[in-house]
């Protein structure tokens, strides 16, 4: 799988995840998950810090509503 396979597949469970908070338990565990893996993301150079700091910001608006 390419590096733009991977972070395609990551990137779409990750808004599967954003979109679906009770699939988790609890919603501190959801957030916790959604920022661990946009961490993971980062850490394997599949996105930027910019794309971090926007998909955070899109998990922590999602756990604030």
């Amino acid at each position: 799988m390419s590096e733009h396979d991977e972070k395609a597949r990551r990137l779409a469970n990750w808004y599967e995840r954003l979109s679906n908070p009770l699939n988790t338990g609890t919603l501190d565990a959801w957030h916790r998950e959604l920022r661990r893996e946009v961490y993971q993301l980062k850490t394997l150079g599949l996105i930027d810090a910019s794309e971090a700091y926007e998909l955070r910001k899109l998990a922590n608006a999602a756990y604030g509503d």
